[in-house]
């Protein structure tokens, strides 16, 4: 018995069961039939036009395989897209402009924003059309955020932008690694304080705070504390056992990606 693709992933496709006693009698009949003058050709078309039920069952079978496998590749191909974005190719004014707002971000929380006019002269001897466009490409992307006002025309990085283009154009570690550090940090001294972790890790805000908001939006039911002033998305983390558990199951998780 043929069980057909489900939209259950788990749902085993197990091949046709032959029925033997009905293809038998098939094939005694056509065999029959073939004996008579001019039979033949209409035995052909007979079974093109009307396939004996093993027959439909295994094409069926094999679409069903076909799916599955187009399925799982299409689901591992997301997994790795996850686990390692690759990086869009930008270049000349856009590229450009990817450099000059990650420099120009004071502090990583991806709240300040630029009237157009400013990022205009972030390139400065760019064509200002080009620059807008290109502005409006990264914005189209998810890595700008862009606001219309009655007299103005904004964008700010997100924090996408960090995450895809920090490690290049800043050469850090990149964000996720740099969260499994901070996590690393909360586990080793037993703080979830914001400030505190901060300063032990002796880096600028702009690269403390995409990393800290990397991490709370990987667990954001965790207790984080309410950003009581604008230096952090967050004030900190109030650790647990549950935390600490989940802590530890994170750095081990960025770890083995690493190591792929």
């Amino acid at each position: 018995m043929f069980m057909r693709m489900t939209d259950d992933p788990k749902m085993p496709i197990t091949p046709p069961a032959p029925a033997a006693g009905r293809e038998i009698l098939r094939n005694v009949v056509e065999a029959a039939a073939e004996t008579l003058p001019g039979a033949g050709m209409l035995t052909a078309i007979y079974r093109t036009t009307f396939p004996s039920q093993s027959d439909r069952q295994r094409d069926d079978w094999q679409h069903a395989i076909s799916e599955r496998t187009n399925e799982h590749s299409e689901r591992l191909d997301r997994h790795e897209a996850m686990l390692s974005p690759a990086a869009d190719a930008y270049s000349g004014t856009a590229a450009r402009l990817v450099e000059a707002v990650a420099h120009a971000c004071p502090d990583g929380l991806a709240e300040h924003f630029w009237d157009i006019e400013d990022i205009v002269q972030m390139v400065p001897d760019a064509n200002p059309s080009e620059v807008e466009d290109a502005a409006l490409e990264l914005s189209a992307a998810g890595y700008l955020e862009e606001r219309h006002l009655t007299s103005a025309h904004r964008f700010r990085p997100t924090q996408r932008f960090y995450e895809q283009f920090d490690h290049q154009v800043m050469g850090w570690n990149g964000t996720r690694k740099d969260a499994a550090f901070l996590a690393s940090l909360m586990m080793q001294h037993d703080t979830g304080d914001a400030t505190d972790l901060h300063e032990r890790s002796g880096w600028p805000l702009r690269r403390f705070n995409p990393a800290l908001e990397h991490l709370k939006a990987e667990y954001p039911r965790w207790p984080w504390r309410p950003q009581y002033h604008f230096d952090f998305p967050s004030a900190g983390l109030v650790i647990g056992r549950p935390e600490t558990v989940g802590l530890r199951r994170f750095v081990d998780a960025v770890a083995r990606e690493a190591g792929r």
